[in-house]
């Protein structure tokens, strides 16, 4: 997918905040897209595709947002709530925290799979036509369930230890069986 196609699709998402300048516009069809929301696009988009804890042999980092996570109180609880619900779902997506929102997406699911599904995979769907959600769905997982409390116990704003890995395991998964139907979904769609 094209970056000008992402672009778009961020300007649509976040509306038109961007400040226009003559010389840093950039056509696309009948649209003309400040060069500043192409960046914030790449930002985004990068956002999206990357976990917030990067392991590489014995090494991890944490990012900026990892940080977040561990270390202030009303980000960790928007993270990892009492109770996952549609509308703080919904207000995530609205407010463009789309990694954020499909983590509650997972817990939803895993939740009530019954009831939530159709809404989570059409959903997931919709934006696969313009964001690869493969790739966010499992960064959501890994993103986040390094941190959930249901997995891991957090002292001094540091992972202590897992005390839950069965927990772990049945989140990936769910998140693998979304994927598993976004990848049946397209495939269906490449026949037609």
């Amino acid at each position: 997918m094209s970056l000008k196609i992402i672009s778009a699709l961020f300007l649509t998402i976040c509306g038109f905040n961007a400040i226009c300048q003559n010389d840093s516009i950039i056509e696309f069809g009948n649209f003309k897209i400040p060069k500043q929301l192409e960046q914030q696009s790449k930002i985004w988009l990068n956002d999206l595709y990357n976990p917030i804890v990067i392991t590489k042999g014995d090494t991890i980092r944490y990012t900026k947002e990892a940080v977040m996570v561990l270390t202030n109180k009303k980000y960790y609880n928007i993270i990892y709530p009492n109770d996952y619900t549609w509308e703080i779902t919904t207000e995530l997506m609205k407010n463009k925290w789309v990694k954020q929102s499909i983590w509650y997406m997972i817990n939803l699911y895993m939740a009530n799979k019954k009831i939530n599904s159709p809404y989570i995979l059409n959903t997931i769907i919709s934006l696969d036509r313009v964001i690869d959600m493969e790739k966010v769905l499992i960064n959501s997982y890994y993103s986040y369930i390094a941190f959930d409390p249901q997995v891991v116990e957090i002292e001094n704003e540091k992972v202590k230890k897992i005390i839950r890995p069965d927990i772990a395991e049945h989140k990936l998964v769910v998140t693998e069986e979304i994927v598993a139907y976004l990848r049946d979904y397209r495939k269906s769609n490449l026949k037609n």
